[in-house]
């Protein structure tokens, strides 16, 4: 691992643990009250949805939000090289925690954008769509890719 990576790196897995507990923790509550009562949030946000309820958002977000950027931030730290997973890193030359990480930065501004195209804006929404901003900028930054790279795999390797 190249020295002047680690800061942004560790910086990198900091966001991701960061997000990962804030959305397990927002989640859970969703799920086990999935009427938003636990914090106050009126199931009237969700008229211009397809969700009657809370409870398929807080899925998402515990799952996607929340267990997603906790498993990438331990395959940034430990760099795993898992059969199934190899092939994604391959065409850029990185592990494959490069791509995870970089697709959960675009899922986390997806899910912000439909939130504030749906629901409205808030600045806990606006913080979040930075965050996300955030995680793709320091995964594609120079130091993180030199951190993750690998060596080549030839598209036998891959396919194989």
């Amino acid at each position: 691992m190249n020295r002047p990576a680690l800061p942004v790196l560790t910086l990198l897995k900091g966001v991701l643990v960061f997000l990962g507990i804030g959305a397990l923790a927002g989640g859970l509550v969703l799920i086990i009250a999935p009427d938003g009562a636990i914090i106050h949030m009126p199931t009237s946000l969700l008229a211009r949805t397809p969700f009657t309820n809370f409870l398929i958002p807080g899925l998402i977000l515990f799952s996607v939000n929340g267990l997603f950027p906790l498993f990438n931030a331990y395959a940034l730290h430990k760099q795993p090289s898992w059969p199934a997973l190899n092939p994604l890193g391959a065409p850029f030359g990185e592990h494959w925690s490069f791509v995870t990480t970089g697709a959960q930065g675009i899922a986390l501004v997806i899910w912000i954008s439909v939130e504030l195209l749906t629901i409205g804006s808030h600045w806990l929404m606006v913080f979040y769509g930075v965050v996300g901003l955030l995680i793709i900028a320091l995964t594609l930054s120079p130091a993180v890719r030199g951190a993750l790279k690998t060596p080549r795999l030839s598209t036998r390797a891959v396919a194989g």
